[in-house]
């Protein structure tokens, strides 16, 4: 069986495939975009991103997401790369702020799942970068996963209607991820290998 890293590796290919249909699927009018080079550039953002967990080098903090969306968005030649803000456009609070409350021990509740939510959420709607957010909050919160000692996930492509249904009940209108939080719960667990 593959050790966690491998594991991580090797569903880069399957990883960047989804998120960069994700992002298509769920963009806004803008000029063309080049989808192949998007998905080549989340691979190598992916591929970068394990190497900082590996190498203790992986937070959620504002300069890190800044230093991972300027690979991101650069490679993938979208809008602003690196400009990451800590309070978004439209974000309840602040990112610093949203990253403090997540890792505050919670006498023992398992809120991996909720925080996966919650920062794939707040990446995708918050406003905190222009470009790449949900792909940006994916790798984030696999990072998150990997240096937690538990296994990467992706989206399955069979899911996306229903992901972006449920990310969408986490953004804006309502800021709730339970049902996010479900489904990316279901996925980690689907996903275990072996």
């Amino acid at each position: 069986m593959a050790d966690r890293w491998e594991h991580a590796r090797s569903i880069g290919p399957a990883l960047a495939a989804s998120l960069a249909e994700l992002e298509r699927r769920s963009a806004v009018p803008v000029s063309a975009i080049d989808w192949a080079r998007v998905e080549r550039a989340i691979a190598q953002t992916w591929g970068a991103v394990v190497d900082d967990v590996k190498a203790d080098r992986f937070d959620l903090s504002v300069p890190y997401l800044s230093r991972v969306h300027g690979l991101l968005a650069e490679a993938a030649g979208t809008e602003s790369p690196g400009q990451f803000w800590d309070k978004g456009e439209t974000a309840p609070t602040e990112w610093s702020v949203t990253v403090g409350e997540l890792t505050i021990d919670s006498s023992g509740f398992d809120s991996s799942y909720l925080s996966d939510a919650i920062v794939l959420a707040e990446l995708r709607w918050g406003g905190h970068v222009r470009s790449l957010g949900l792909s940006l909050g994916w790798l984030c919160f696999n990072g998150s996963h990997l240096r937690g000692g538990m296994w990467a996930i992706y989206p399955p492509p069979g899911d996306h209607y229903q992901l972006l249904n449920f990310l969408g009940y986490a953004g804006p209108d309502c800021w709730d991820p339970e049902s996010l939080r479900a489904l990316l719960g279901g996925y980690t667990d689907s996903q275990k290998p072996g």
